[in-house]
């Protein structure tokens, strides 16, 4: 998931915004609730769907995520991906990530996976 500061740098970026406190007067958002979210180190799920959604800002920007399609999910990140079918357990793409994890994984790698997914969970859920 992305930081708040990665956050601001999209929103600065799609409106061209200097500074947070420019960033607020384009959004419409008070100030300080901008730098209470900052403080906070996020941005509500249902206010950053809200701003991305009204500039045009793709979900995947927001969660560092994709959802395809129907029952299905890739993850983007380093040019890897994760898809969920029916059956995730025989595919290849699985058994691929399933033998690489077996080899090279541990708690950090599925606690980035578990953040993605969660991430995706509260902002299609919301």
């Amino acid at each position: 998931m992305n930081t708040f500061d990665e956050y601001i740098a999209i929103l600065k970026n799609a409106t061209g915004a200097k500074t947070i406190k420019e960033l607020a007067k384009i959004l419409d958002i008070n100030y300080r609730t901008l730098t209470t979210w900052q403080t906070r180190g996020e941005i509500p799920a249902k206010k950053k769907i809200e701003i991305f959604t009204k500039l045009g800002i793709r979900m995947d920007k927001m969660i560092g995520a994709v959802a395809i399609g129907s029952q299905n999910i890739a993850i983007n990140g380093d040019n890897n991906a994760l898809n969920h079918q029916n059956d995730i357990t025989n595919t290849p793409k699985f058994k691929e990530f399933l033998e690489l994890f077996t080899k090279y994984g541990n708690d950090a790698t599925l606690d980035y996976f578990i953040k993605k997914l969660k991430a995706l969970k509260e902002i299609l859920e919301n």
